[in-house]
């Protein structure tokens, strides 16, 4: 396991998994997600008018590049606080980084070897040594990119904002713990740098990725059935009608 890599939510066992779940999924309230559902209606009408413009060209197009960039305009705005519409900047350095990224994750022979090896524990060292040296971690890219927006929030005070990066960026500092004893009050750090930088990136490309492809899927399917397609129309008709808020 790649030290960086090893250091995220999907890796870490016991109390340190609790602590750091808590930390992130504090995030996710009723109230800090209703934040930003008026910036979710904002990037949906911009995908509405690009789905316009590509409908105007009458050209087949691959979906999952304009669902990739509507993905990182919400998990970057609103989780992360990037002001960036990434759905008319499609060459975006952030977004080409992220895209790279996934493609590449742990790409490479020295790689599938590790990943076939782990249930030999100690005896598989030489090639998790090997795939450290010669593999190949688009996670260390990503995961500097993201380090420099984490950076910016902490040298800039005005720019926090009710966002999960804001709560990783204060979980690096809250008191997690405290016990009074003879000394005073005792104070441990719930997550540390590499931390927050790691479970961004997690975040960041689990938000984005995930979500782009079940778009592209679910619209390739509805192409194949029109009917479905028909009855999906009708419903989301009828739950307009009925003044629906998710705010």
């Amino acid at each position: 396991m790649h030290p960086v890599v090893g250091r995220g939510l999907i890796h870490v066992k016991g109390s340190e998994w609790k602590n750091m779940r808590a930390c992130i999924t504090s995030g996710f309230s009723a109230l800090k997600l209703k934040l930003m559902m008026d910036h979710f209606a904002k990037v949906g009408d911009v995908f509405m008018d690009v789905l316009g413009e590509i409908a105007d060209q009458g050209k087949e197009v691959n979906m999952l590049e304009p669902f990739q960039g509507l993905t990182m305009d919400y998990i970057g705005r609103a989780a992360f606080g990037i002001d960036n519409s990434f759905q008319r900047d499609l060459k975006n350095p952030f977004l080409i980084t992220a895209q790279r990224a996934i493609r590449e994750i742990m790409t490479g022979p020295f790689h599938v070897l590790a990943q076939c090896t782990t249930s030999f524990g100690v005896l598989a060292a030489p090639i998790f040594w090997l795939s450290r040296i010669f593999g190949t971690f688009s996670y260390k890219d990503f995961g500097e990119e993201t380090a420099k927006v984490i950076e910016l929030r902490k040298k800039h005070p005005e720019l926090r904002r009710n966002d999960m990066l804001q709560n990783l960026i204060d979980a690096e500092y809250e008191e997690l713990a405290s016990t009074r004893a003879s000394s005073g009050v005792s104070k441990t750090r719930a997550l540390s740098s590499e931390e927050v930088i790691m479970n961004t990136t997690i975040l960041f490309l689990g938000g984005f990725e995930t979500s782009a492809t079940a778009l592209s899927f679910i619209t390739y399917a509805l192409g194949k059935h029109p009917d479905v397609q028909e009855r999906v129309r009708q419903e989301v008709k009828e739950a307009l009608n009925e003044g629906v808020s998710f705010i």
